[in-house]
């Protein structure tokens, strides 16, 4: 009886000991999928800042490039949609750009707003020698006051009130 009983005890062991073996494998499988699975929640996340971040530097090319050919535009005067056509993405390819599209134009497009501070030429005089007169401009040469509007060198009349004209 006690050969049975020692027989007994060691099946009992050994079944316990394949139970723990069994759990310990369990546990070691379940503790590699969890990890398997923050590592591609993980990654799932690093590939999605990833697509933010690039969307970001993608953004800000785009304004720096914007940024530079506004800088080109009011240099060389150019209209929005001969400026929108220059091609470059650092400020001395589209000033090369820009001299170029001028000199095929024959000198800058439109009038000069900064007094030759531009470093672009001015156009150049009509053949007569003598400009054309802006549209609104008296013969005189003085602009024309709305009788309507504004101060009219009178200081008892305030902003926006209609003033008759004197005299």
């Amino acid at each position: 009886m006690n050969q049975l009983a020692g027989q007994i005890r060691e099946e009992v062991r050994t079944q316990m000991q394949a139970d723990i073996e069994r759990q310990k494998t369990e546990a070691e499988q379940a503790a590699r999928e969890k990890a398997l699975k923050e590592q591609g929640d993980f990654k799932a996340l690093y590939e999605a800042e990833q697509g933010k971040h690039q969307k970001t530097k993608d953004e800000l090319a785009k304004a720096k490039r914007e940024n530079l050919l506004f800088r080109v535009q009011i240099k060389y005067r150019l209209p929005d949609n001969l400026a929108k056509r220059l091609q470059g993405d650092t400020l001395e390819a589209l000033e090369a750009d820009a001299q170029e599209l001028v000199k095929d134009l024959g000198g800058p497009i439109a009038p000069d707003t900064e007094g030759g501070r531009s470093g672009v030429p001015a156009p150049a005089a009509p053949a007569n020698g003598h400009a054309k007169k802006p549209e609104g401009v008296p013969e005189d040469g003085k602009p024309v006051q709305n009788p309507a509007y504004g101060f009219q060198g009178r200081s008892d009349v305030g902003w926006g009130t209609p003033v008759k004209p004197q005299g």
